[in-house]
């Protein structure tokens, strides 16, 4: 189809986030100090703040829609197949991931997202029902997917 990128969005950790890990990585010092001289100490502090800075953004998915498809993380799907996408504010995402929590739906969320897109899935084939996608930007998520829907029934 190749209608080009309409949405991209980086689910990066907030800046807490970061710092809260940091600090408990921070944990491994006192613990080699005692075995390792001080050299050692810093080689071991480095090599572990690398591992969950490594981890962490490993762990920031992309959210996407392009060239047709709408991308939550390694998962993607025919913008065609979806139906109408819905924003979710703060208190509705709740909801969809607590007490409205669908077991067969596709799920990208992160804690530190509040909001997010859920979108049906109108395929009869695919037993998943919908896709929950936590974005900053829901409004905007949810408009580039029926962009892409219109751009791909044309």
């Amino acid at each position: 189809m190749g209608v080009g990128a309409t949405y991209s969005e980086r689910l990066s950790a907030p800046l807490g986030t970061w710092l809260a890990v940091y600090a408990v990585t921070l944990g491994v010092v006192p613990i080699v100090l005692v075995v390792l001289p001080p050299a050692g100490v810093v080689l071991v502090t480095l090599a572990a703040y690398a591992a969950v800075t490594l981890a962490l953004r490993r762990w920031e998915p992309t959210v996407a829609v392009n060239d047709g498809e709408l991308r939550a993380g390694p998962a993607h799907i025919p913008v065609r197949l979806l139906g109408e996408p819905v924003a979710l504010d703060a208190a509705a995402a709740a909801t969809a991931r607590g007490t409205g929590y669908d077991p067969k739906a596709h799920h990208l969320i992160r804690p530190w997202m509040r909001t997010a897109v859920l979108v049906p899935v109108n395929d009869p084939a695919d037993p998943t029902t919908a896709w929950y996608v936590a974005t900053r930007h829901p409004a905007d998520l949810a408009q580039a997917v029926r962009t892409a829907q219109e751009r791909a029934a044309a």
